[in-house]
């Protein structure tokens, strides 16, 4: 059926019509003999009830006011794309969002092309992944834009293929996007494990993230978050000072930025650190320092121990286990050191959900306990 469509935020109440629409999905699924993909009850209804909860979810309107298709759309970094096999992100720096439970009713035609052109009106960066025996979706994917990256494992293990399109040419110089990832970010691998590429990216796609919601200069926040830890190299202890030199020592920065704006990213690195007792200078330091605190709470705990193995070898188990506890309470719990600069942002309500964890002695301890055996920390 062809028809004009229209796009909005799921409610609570096209949560029946949403349900439905899967079943749909499952129908086709099943039907083109991909038998795997979404069994034991996948989408709950709670789940998708909670996803509504966030913002997350969109409906597909007919021109009648029929639902007629629906998908979630996330912009924040997914845990399981981090590590992907047999092949590479075509990005693997900038901001993303990625595109989850897609689904349409039938004899409703070219939904799933309105789906991807709204997601990517939203961000012009996206990620999908999809069964190997759903090859409905793998034509779509290709006949959208979408190029095949590898593989993903899903939190229960299971294997997904893995989808991207990216318009970086969007956001950043590609001549300054091609200069940090093989001349800058490289150098972080000779850091320690909780500060390599992995950290970079992390802090590179947030600050970009909160660049854009700020119209602050993206090709500026990018460059002060690839050059933020550049300082390790000299140690920790004034490592943001380090780094602030580095910026103002290379060169090559003056192909893309002016001398006022090298020295507002200077500004901006040095005041990156999460135990300055100062407010950032400026929106750049404001940015970076918020995106270098991203909260993530295993994450944190995980790069927490793997710091202590790295700088504390001669440590014990328990001797870990007391140090890392007493950091997190230090800079995590409430009244900690750490602070936030954007009130509104993702990360305070992620800090307050784990404010509310490290309040649990055993949850703490029970967590610490399995990633030490997980990292090899006896």
């Amino acid at each position: 059926m062809n028809t004009d469509y229209s796009i909005r935020r799921a409610v609570a109440a096209d949560l029946d019509d949403m349900m439905e629409i899967f079943e749909f999905g499952k129908q086709i699924m099943r039907t083109d003999g991909n038998m795997l993909q979404w069994t034991g009850g996948y989408p709950q209804r709670e789940l998708v009830a909670a996803e509504i909860g966030r913002g997350n979810s969109y409906v597909v309107l007919a021109d009648d006011g029929v639902v007629v298709a629906t998908f979630a759309l996330i912009l924040s970094d997914d845990p399981t794309y981090r590590v992907i096999y047999n092949g590479q992100w075509t990005d693997d720096v900038l901001p993303y969002g990625t595109i989850h439970r897609i689904a349409s009713r039938p004899d409703y035609h070219d939904v799933a092309r309105q789906c991807f052109n709204y997601a990517w009106s939203v961000r012009p960066n996206l990620r999908v992944d999809t069964h190997a025996d759903n090859r409905i979706m793998q034509q779509v994917l290709l006949k959208a834009g979408f190029r095949y990256c590898g593989i993903i494992h899903l939190a229960n293990g299971d294997e997904r293929l893995a989808y991207q399109k990216v318009d970086a040419l969007n956001c950043i110089s590609p001549s300054l996007l091609y200069y940090v990832k093989t001349r800058i970010l490289p150098q972080y691998d000779a850091f320690d494990e909780a500060h390599q590429q992995a950290h970079a990216h992390s802090v590179i796609r947030e600050s970009l993230d909160l660049a854009m919601r700020y119209n602050a200069n993206t090709n500026l926040a990018f460059a002060v978050a690839a050059f933020h830890d550049l300082g390790l190299a000299d140690g920790r202890e004034f490592h943001h000072v380090k780094s602030a030199e580095y910026v103002r020592a290379d060169k090559m920065l003056q192909k893309w930025f002016s001398k006022a704006q090298i020295e507002v990213m200077a500004d901006a690195v040095e005041d990156h650190r999460a135990s300055a007792k100062k407010e950032p200078r400026t929106l750049y330091g404001r940015i970076v320092a918020e995106a270098d605190r991203y909260i993530d709470g295993d994450d944190i705990m995980r790069r927490t121990l793997l710091f202590g193995k790295k700088n504390y070898p001669d440590l014990g188990l328990e001797q870990h286990l007391l140090r890392a506890k007493q950091h997190l309470a230090e800079k995590y719990a409430e009244g900690g050191y750490l602070r936030l600069w954007f009130a509104d942002s993702a990360n305070a309500a992620r800090l307050k959900a784990f404010q509310q964890r490290l309040k649990d002695a055993e949850w703490v301890d029970s967590q610490l306990r399995q990633l030490t055996g997980e990292l090899g920390i006896c």
